[in-house]
């Protein structure tokens, strides 16, 4: 039994203890236990634990790789619902529809988070630089990254890595 099953299989035996409940999470995702993030946000409205904005970005994220989509969004408007919309979970949820490559809905994330009072972070361009990649939008693409840059914000590595994918679909479609 690894290990990570046998935490699972004996969670409920421990305290009833929120920061135990999302390292577990933690780990169910650094090891791609996605299934087992769904269990635990089971396990954790059995035991009555209130979700924190970590949880509920744990839970999009988990769904959103099983390919849940319509799920992920229901647990992101619940998460926006209780308090606890952070920009993480903004971006979780950005960055799901990004990696489908629906850019509508990538879109309509990204206008949330300029419509409210969340500040975009370098992630959150990155992932709608991921949506227009998807897509093949070499301009759009740019046009993300050179507002990141005058914004202020450093761009991460894997900006430049999306951008030269979307210049890799372009170059094979010529």
């Amino acid at each position: 039994m690894r290990r990570i099953d046998f935490v699972l299989a004996y969670f409920h035996r421990f305290p009833s203890d929120h920061s135990l409940l999302a390292s577990v999470m933690r780990q169910s995702l650094r090891l791609g236990r996605y299934e087992s993030i769904c269990q635990l946000v089971n396990l954790r409205k059995d035991l009555q634990l209130n979700p924190d904005a970590y949880t509920y970005n744990a839970h999009i994220s988990a769904l959103s790789k099983l390919g849940q989509l319509t799920e992920a969004r229901e647990v992101f408007e619940e998460a926006i619902q209780s308090g606890n919309g952070s920009i993480y979970v903004y971006n979780t949820m950005l960055d799901a529809y990004a990696r489908m490559g629906d850019v509508a809905h990538a879109k309509e994330i990204w206008n949330k988070i300029a419509a409210g009072s969340l500040e975009p972070t370098s992630v959150s361009y990155v992932g709608l630089m991921r949506a227009w990649s998807c897509q093949g939008n070499l301009t759009k693409v740019r046009q993300v990254l050179q507002e990141l840059e005058s914004k202020g914000l450093e761009p991460m590595p894997h900006a430049f890595t999306i951008l030269f994918d979307c210049v890799t679909k372009m170059s094979t479609k010529v």
